[in-house]
């Protein structure tokens, strides 16, 4: 199990470091999500105000897209810690 250890560690780091990083990155793409939205809703057709459901089914597409990453970068790097087995 000790020959392990560095990589367990990066992967913790890697863990920690994502979820310090999580809020401004949901903050800095929920403003880019609203920004955009706005414009369409500028120039297209539509009623006079926002709709909410949109607003959060955006925030929750991109909330769980960044989770997705997460786990996918993290499994890629647990598979590292499984070897193979042995052909025989």
């Amino acid at each position: 199990m000790k020959e392990h250890g560095g990589l367990a560690l990066a992967m913790a780091l890697a863990a920690i470091g994502f979820f310090v990083v999580l809020p401004v990155l949901v903050v800095v793409l929920v403003y880019l999500f609203v920004t955009v939205y706005a414009i369409v809703k500028a120039f297209g057709v539509g009623g006079p105000g926002p709709n909410p459901t949109t607003i959060l089914v955006g925030v929750v597409v991109i909330v769980g897209t960044l989770v997705t990453l997460l786990s996918v970068g993290l499994g890629r790097l647990g598979r590292a810690m499984d070897p193979p087995g042995r052909k025989e």
